[in-house]
């Protein structure tokens, strides 16, 4: 799915993958985990070339060769996340910010496998949709704040004769003597 990517044209749109983000690594689910299956793998993976420039260099030379158009081919950071739901908007805004230009449940640990083999790599990804990222939020609050002024005058006597007795035949008595009637029986309760 495509964050912010301005240089993309419209979806679909092929993305040659030039970095990532990976968050399920950073929370403890990377795939190298657990021991070394070989002693010819490094324990610990460097991923400052993950993405091969040789590599991405001939897909872009490829698409000018075969005449595509010039935006028939985009560049971009993937982020790569769990699954199996897609980003709240706060998490979209969040990749978004993070510098992601796609993100998806897959791909990543395909390339952490094939750079522990030692194998170069290039991702070209197929962005089908777009993360729903809402402009602004719809705040519950300021809603109710002003569906509860827009009918201060009702919620208030609803407010003072929130009292079983006050219901005549399913409607709110607002008579103000029913209200002054009802405090000062219930102060007699209560003192």
């Amino acid at each position: 799915m495509i964050l912010s990517c301005p240089f993309m044209s419209s979806l679909p749109q092929v993305v040659v993958i030039q970095d990532h983000l990976a968050l399920a690594n950073l929370t403890g689910m990377n795939p190298l985990l657990g021991p070394t299956t070989s002693p010819s793998y490094p324990r610990f993976l460097p991923l400052s070339d993950a993405y091969s420039p040789s590599l991405r260099r001939l897909a872009f030379l490829a698409s000018h060769y075969l005449s595509l158009p010039p935006d028939a081919l985009a560049e971009g950071t993937y982020a790569w996340v769990s699954g199996p739901t897609y980003e709240s908007p706060a998490e979209g805004r969040f990749l978004r910010n993070a510098g992601a230009d796609v993100v998806g449940m897959s791909t990543v640990p395909e390339v952490l496998a094939a750079r522990e083999e030692g194998l170069k790599v290039m991702v070209l990804s197929l962005v089908t949709n777009a993360v729903v990222i809402p402009e602004k939020y719809r705040n519950m609050k300021e809603e109710v704040e002003a569906e509860v002024r827009s009918r201060v005058k009702h919620s208030l006597c609803l407010l003072r004769c929130f009292d079983a007795a006050c219901w005549e035949a399913g409607r709110i008595s607002r008579c103000a003597s029913c209200f002054a009637r009802r405090s000062a029986e219930h102060r007699q309760r209560e003192g």
